[in-house]
């Protein structure tokens, strides 16, 4: 399947914590069972794609920030959309049951 993110006019940035993140999910399920860690990353890749192409399909989750559940994995990406600079700021890859108070600790940047 092509990368929808080639036809985005919008940037992706994904802060160094939403980085930790996707690693750190990533190599538990891999622990779990050999490949399941690919299978994760290419879920994340594929709803990224989608808000690249349509960021404001995704509801306001949290005053501007917006959330992307992924399909296949009970994880929700949690990025603000800058309309007006045309970037995309992922802040945190989380599962959905983890504390929603860690959002708000990202927001306030340092």
């Amino acid at each position: 399947m092509q990368s929808m993110a080639g036809i985005s006019k919008y940037t992706l940035h994904v802060s160094d914590q939403a980085r930790a993140d996707i690693e750190r999910t990533v190599d538990f399920y891999e622990f779990e069972q050999e490949g399941l860690g690919s299978e994760f990353f290419g879920n994340f890749l594929k709803t990224i794609d989608y808000a690249l192409v349509n960021p404001e399909m995704f509801p306001c989750h949290f005053l501007f920030v917006r959330r992307a559940l992924m399909k296949i994995f009970k994880h929700q990406i949690l990025f603000v959309f800058d309309e007006i600079n045309g970037v995309i700021d992922v802040l945190a890859v989380l599962y959905q049951r983890q504390n929603p108070n860690i959002i708000t600790e990202r927001l306030n940047y340092d």
